[in-house]
């Protein structure tokens, strides 16, 4: 066979047939570029919520860095230094902390840093310099907002600097500042190399070598590395390449890159979310160029006659997709883009992002792009393989058969249902297209209904607040401060707030630490529950605790006090007890958060001799063990130690510290406001060093959460079901158009256009029937796949599953199913039977 140059004639035809069905392309555009909206909008929020989270938590962690070395000596700077994989060495001197009065909330650091260390740290002067003279200062704004210090280069500085638990008085000179972040866990201050120096001279021996009770003069030392993939085995590669033992080092890695490891939950529901986007578009658009090669099929055939080869006509539908893609792609990025930027700021609004970037990473469009020609190529290659099979004598008379072959039947009466019924029987494959393309929006609908209705407030709050409002001292809420003070309500103030109008009642819980004294039996107790444990067992860090136990005996005790309002928010293990039964003899609860009694060291039933800060040596019966409430503690555990709970008037009668760790409020509805006020009004000019927390502001929060899943999943589902619903009005209008001449001969024999008008509604009905039919059976099934990954993602999730929106949209579908084939064949019917019964033979 002769080759012919005939790329040009193929680009003309391509060219005027889409010129030629301005409207069907008009679909088809829309059909792509809803497709490439949908990729666009998910990658870019998706990649806007890992940068923001991600420069957010590195934020919060103090630096952006990969990974570093804590507590090491200059020697070990160089060493690292001269390796080939790390990148951006950078170090800080360890000198003390900020001890002013006017710092007890403020968690500040005083260090020696050079200048990549600082800004690696978001604390790099944004105005001014880092120290060059010996009593120069660099320091966050939220430190000299506290100190009481103008923002002004060469302003005095009173500094007290605790080291060691020695007080260093200093006036420094301002060189330099920068906008200080609420969410870092401590605010730094830069002093000079040489001060440092002579504050914190550096240490003789290695810190795993010292006694653990002064990091004073160490470096910790920061570095990154080409890549951020598997950061912690690099780093572990670094370590003992330059001879460091991981086993005995203190290494850190920036949990800021968490995107670096495999969450395969997440994995598998973003993955599903993907999948029902990518197989939506392919249904649509391959639905779409179905049409266009059956409606051009004569066309198709006659090109076939004067010489047109199959590989021709798959180009020539190739093509046309191309085009049109070259259209709709471009207006999906942009309309995506819009999309993303709308919805970016709901979605953010519900998570402590500190800092929110719009990700436009080039990967985000290449990816959209990408998966939206993926989803063309595949939706046209059906199409293409069906131009390229077409002979010149099947084109002519083509119409749409049946792909099942019928066996013989007897006679029976034929009715408009029973012909719809045979008619849909025609082509399976379109029906499952169709089908499956409006059965997408409503599993998207359902499994976001079933994500929403799967959180659970109360869970929610219960693990942000007991009761209405909350008092406490502001360290107990700040885990990021050096010293916390479990005291801080007083007595007077407990009786203050109770007093108040609007409050009905009010409880306390107080603690303080003290010691479990162990005889030989308990000792060894705790060291078959350390033997049970390899994370206590191997950890050299907790070497000096454990031999500590297992010499004198005495072991961390947390112990708390309750009176009976807090004792009624105890969540038993096993036996229960009432408030009387507690107080009538010496009986303490063991306060044990996890369900597994392996992770208990103590059990009910068993004696414990505690210390108290007075002094005072007292064995108890551990009567039962409790849950105490995340809200009503201190926030944190013992690394290796015991929590018990004790009546509020024992515990009293053995400590001088009478302050209230948190004093819980429950207040009228009406009163809230008023309460709040004055509480505001009392923690900002009364007592600055008390704030409080409210019930209702916990539930504002996790309204505005699940309103975000809301908007989130309803565009997508929405734009779901505008695909779906250009699928649906598609197959019909292509079943009516490649069966045109089969209604004319219809009617010509007597069928009354009433008659076909029922059929096609029976017709749309029975694909409406086959869609909830879908969704209720194999989308529920893929929803509830789907609910499961997402519950394993968010803590206060509990699964439900419901198929009321299915349900609800039932009536609307059926709606369509009759509209739109009624309509169709209204605007077909124009023609009369002698026009549509023409034919090119």
């Amino acid at each position: 066979m002769l080759k012919v140059k005939n790329q040009k004639v193929i680009r003309k035809i391509s060219a005027r047939s889409l010129m030629a069905n301005k409207k069907k392309n008009f679909i088809a555009v829309l059909a792509i570029m809803l497709t490439c909206i949908l990729f666009t909008a998910v990658f870019s929020i998706g990649g806007s919520l890992i940068k923001s989270s991600q420069e957010s938590t590195f934020r919060q962690v103090g630096g952006s860095h990969m990974a570093g070395l804590k507590y090491a000596l200059p020697e070990d700077f160089e060493k690292l230094s001269k390796d080939p994989a790390v990148k951006d060495i950078c170090m800080a001197v360890i000198v003390g902390r900020g001890a002013n009065d006017q710092l007890s909330k403020v968690n500040t650091e005083v260090n020696y840093a050079d200048d990549t260390y600082a800004r690696f740290s978001f604390s790099y002067p944004e105005e001014g310099t880092m120290p060059k003279e010996k009593m120069d200062i660099a320091a966050s704004t939220l430190v000299l907002d506290a100190l009481g210090v103008p923002r002004k280069i060469g302003a005095k500085v009173p500094l007290e600097i605790d080291i060691d638990g020695r007080i260093v008085k200093e006036e420094f000179t301002l060189c330099g500042f920068w906008e200080g972040d609420p969410v870092a866990m401590a605010q730094e201050c830069w002093i000079s190399k040489e001060l440092a120096d002579e504050l914190a001279p550096t240490p003789q021996i290695p810190y795993v070598e010292s006694d653990f009770r002064s990091l004073t003069g160490y470096m910790n030392v920061n570095w990154n590395f080409s890549s951020s993939w598997d950061i912690k085995g690099q780093l572990i590669e670094v370590l003992e390449r330059n001879g460091y033992d991981p086993e005995l080092t203190d290494y850190g890695v920036n949990w800021g890159y968490a995107a670096s490891e495999v969450d395969w939950q997440a994995v598998a529901l973003i993955g599903g979310i993907l999948f029902i986007i990518l197989l939506s578009g392919y249904l649509i658009i391959y639905n779409v160029f179905y049409i266009n090669v059956t409606g051009e099929i004569h066309e198709y055939g006659l090109l076939k006659t004067i010489g047109t080869t199959a590989k021709q006509l798959k180009k020539l539908v190739y093509r046309q997709a191309m085009l049109l893609s070259v259209i709709g792609i471009p207006l999906g990025l942009l309309l995506g883009t819009i999309l993303s930027r709308i919805l970016l700021p709901i979605v953010t609004g519900n998570f402590t992002f500190r800092f929110v970037a719009f990700s436009m990473n080039p990967l985000i469009y290449a990816a959209a792009v990408i998966f939206t020609f993926l989803t063309v190529f595949l939706s046209c290659n059906k199409p293409c393989r069906l131009a390229a099979k077409v002979s010149p004598v099947e084109a002519v008379r083509y119409t749409e058969k049946s792909s099942v072959k019928k066996k013989t039947k007897k006679s029976r009466k034929v009715s408009a249902f029973s012909m719809a019924v045979e008619n849909i029987k025609r082509s399976r494959k379109k029906v499952v297209v169709v089908v499956m393309s409006l059965s997408m929006s409503l599993i998207l609908v359902n499994l976001v209904y079933s994500i929403v209705h799967s959180f659970d407030m109360e869970a929610y709050i219960s693990n942000s607040i007991v009761g209405d409002i909350q008092v406490t001292h502001q360290s107990v809420l700040n885990l990021g401060a050096s010293v916390r003070i479990y005291d801080g309500v007083s007595q007077e103030e407990c009786a203050m707030f109770e007093e108040l109008e609007g409050v009905e009642s009010s409880f306390q819980v107080y603690t303080t630490g003290g010691f479990a004294i162990l005889d030989q039996e308990g000792k060894e107790k705790v060291q078959d529950f350390i033997d049970c444990h390899e994370t206590l067992k191997n950890d050299p860090w907790m070497e000096d605790t454990i031999a500590g136990i297992q010499k004198d005996g005495n072991m961390d005790a947390d112990i708390y006090g309750v009176d009976e309002g807090a004792f009624d928010e105890l969540e038993f293990r096993g036996k229960s007890i009432t408030w009387e039964e507690f107080i009538m003899g010496d009986y303490i609860l063991l306060a044990e958060e996890n369900q597994d009694e392996a992770d208990w060291i103590f059990n009910a039933g068993e004696k414990i001799c505690l210390e108290f800060n007075d002094g005072t040596k007292k064995e108890y019966t551990a009567v039962s063990v409790a849950n105490l409430p995340y809200p009503l503690s201190t926030r944190s555990y013992p690394a290796l130690g015991v929590r018990v709970i004790l009546p509020a008037e024992e515990y009293l009668s053995h400590t001088d510290r009478s302050g209230a760790l948190v004093t819980t409020l429950e207040v009228e509805e009406d009163e809230q406001a008023l309460v709040e006020e004055f509480l505001k009004a009392y923690t900002e000019n009364g007592n600055s060093e008390l704030t409080y927390v409210s019930r209702q502001t916990y539930i504002d929060e996790f309204e505005s959460y699940v309103s975000m899943f809301w908007i989130i999943g309803g565009s997508l589902s929405f734009i779901l079901a505008l695909i779906g619903i250009l699928n649906f009005i598609n197959a019909i209008v292509t079943s009516i158009l490649t069966r045109k001449q089969e209604f004319a001969m219809m009617e010509a024999v007597g069928m009354t256009r009433k008659q076909l008008r029922i059929m096609l509604i029976f017709e749309g009905m029975i694909y409406a029937c086959l869609t909830i039919l879908f969704s209720l059976t194999i989308g529920s099934l893929i929803c509830g796949i789907l609910v499961d990954a997402a519950s394993g993602m968010v803590w206060f999730f509990k699964y439900y599953f419901n198929i009321m929106p299915i349900l609800l949209c039932t009536p609307v579908l059926l709606i369509f199913s009759c509209i739109i084939p009624f309509l169709a064949y209204g605007q077909m019917s124009k023609d009369s039977i002698v026009e549509r019964l023409k034919i090119i033979e």
